[in-house]
């Protein structure tokens, strides 16, 4: 069974996040601070993580983005799902440059977020981060680089460029 770390300060919202995962499944733990999501990261690895942006007065959504970077550094690889009642299209766009798997605003909609949830778990479990390759030298020798697809400026004409 994938677990999945529900880390919201709104009592309310962990409950209907729990309620709703178990019903489709899934096991779940759920935290009220970023200091308990980075406990819990530090000791287990959950396979997906949906993260409040805002743990204080503050609706910026940098507390957020800063637990963002810090659960990327034990869990590599972990999709996290960042949720916030106080969205944007610069906080989702920065949040998803961080790592982000997807950014869903409450209220939400509980199909599209088990359907967010079911898609990352899905792509997350396909490749553990360990294997994923890290630099060009490992993608050099993974994947043939030596054709490329170009779109001419017109649009309509493409073309094979083969690099020697």
């Amino acid at each position: 069974m994938q677990t999945i770390l529900i880390i919201d300060d709104d009592a309310a919202v962990r409950s209907s996040l729990t309620l709703l995962l178990k019903r489709a499944g899934h096991e779940t733990h759920a935290v009220a601070s970023p200091e308990a999501a980075l406990d819990f990261v530090r000791h287990t690895r959950p396979d997906l993580m949906l993260m409040d942006m805002n743990f204080s007065l503050a609706t910026k959504g940098n507390e957020g983005l800063e637990l963002l970077q810090k659960v990327h550094v034990f869990c590599p690889g972990a999709p996290v799902i960042l949720i916030t009642a106080w969205g944007s299209i610069e906080l989702a766009v920065k949040g998803m440059q961080l790592g982000a798997f997807d950014f869903i605003t409450k209220p939400w909609d509980n199909r599209q977020l088990l359907k967010s949830v079911e898609t990352a778990l899905d792509l997350g479990s396909q490749r553990p981060a360990a294997e994923l390759p890290k630099t060009r030298v490992e993608l050099d020798a993974r994947y043939d680089f030596r054709y490329s697809l170009k779109t001419h400026p017109d649009g309509w004409t493409r073309f094979i460029i083969r690099f020697s």
